[in-house]
């Protein structure tokens, strides 16, 4: 009976993991960081992307609307400039 308990949890587990990212709220500067953040900067090697797997239009997108809300933010001035 236990294992299959903790089989239970196990699958109840994998399931929230894999559930879509928009369930989860994410701020304009978090969206911008997942679009265009270098896999070699540190804090973001597990987000970051290579140029070429970047997706230039959603995150031209994802760090102007960060640059309106943080005009100031040197880091979402160089993720925007690193889209383009």
């Amino acid at each position: 009976m236990a294992a299959g308990i903790s089989i239970h949890k196990a699958l109840l587990s994998a399931l929230l993991v894999l559930l879509p990212a928009p369930v989860l709220a994410q701020s304009a500067l978090d969206d911008c960081a997942m679009q265009a953040a270098s896999q070699y900067e540190a804090g973001y090697e597990s987000v970051g992307r290579n140029m070429t797997e970047m997706d230039a239009a959603l995150a031209v997108e994802a760090c102007e609307r960060a640059l309106g809300e943080n005009p100031d933010n040197v880091q979402v001035k160089g993720w925007l400039a690193r889209s383009y």
